[in-house]
């Protein structure tokens, strides 16, 4: 998931960039890697057998490691759990248009990109298919309140959503369609925290087109050329 949205409709400037995800592999290529072999070995265990039946003991018997490392990694297999289903999102809807994250990268004009983030956060807003990964996201992040240390798998994903979110964004600078001044990855951190705050406030919000007449110039404003 991009831009904190689906990859489900359409294509061109009227397409969504796609999660963003990352290749599935068996095992990980050294010891620094086993937050991300944890990650793909529980993916491929609910692929398997779904998020209820979904076996710790056959995920670190996967990656050959103890119950110690999944701790150290993911703090509980709940918080691996969700870390695995927000991949797993990102995997589906990457597949579904390999290409989606060239569409931004190749707008032409100022117009263009202000138009194409407007799209990114109107349907981060309205489409259903984005409210189980907002909300999986949100609870990755509160399961890390009050952890000075918090996990490198949990960290992972959510890192891996604002890089290929700043991708994009830098992209546009590079080009002169963009603001050259602002910072790519703190404001993708800033777009991805504005789509989050709709999990919190969703339930309670009566009219969404009320939140994007204030959250679409509050994204605007640090892109638009000078």
């Amino acid at each position: 998931m991009v831009f904190g949205v689906s990859s489900r409709m359409g294509t061109g400037i009227t397409s969504e960039l796609g999660r963003y995800g990352l290749p599935m592999a068996k095992r990980a290529p050294n010891s620094d890697e086993t937050d991300l072999a944890l990650l793909r070995a529980m993916a491929d265990e609910i692929r398997r057998v779904g998020v209820a039946n979904a076996r710790v003991s056959a995920v670190l018997s996967e990656v050959n490691v103890s119950p110690s490392s999944l701790y150290h990694h993911f703090g509980s297999k709940e918080e691996l759990v969700v870390a695995a289903q927000l991949q797993i999102a990102r995997e589906d809807n990457l597949n579904e248009d390999a290409g989606i994250l060239e569409i931004g990268k190749n707008l032409s004009t100022h117009e263009e990109f202000l138009a194409f983030i407007t799209l990114q956060l109107r349907r981060a807003a309205t489409d259903p298919a984005n409210i189980p990964v907002r909300e999986a996201r949100v609870i990755a992040a509160a399961s890390a309140f009050g952890n000075a240390n918090i996990p490198s798998g949990l960290a992972r994903p959510q890192r891996a959503l604002i890089e290929a979110t700043s991708e994009v964004l830098r992209s546009g600078q590079e080009r002169g369609i963009a603001n050259p001044d602002f910072d790519p990855f703190a404001y993708a951190a800033f777009f991805h925290g504005l789509t989050l705050s709709l999990a919190l406030i969703n339930r309670n919000l009566t009219e969404v087109e009320d939140w994007l007449a204030i959250a679409i110039p509050a994204a605007l404003a640090p892109i638009r050329m000078k």
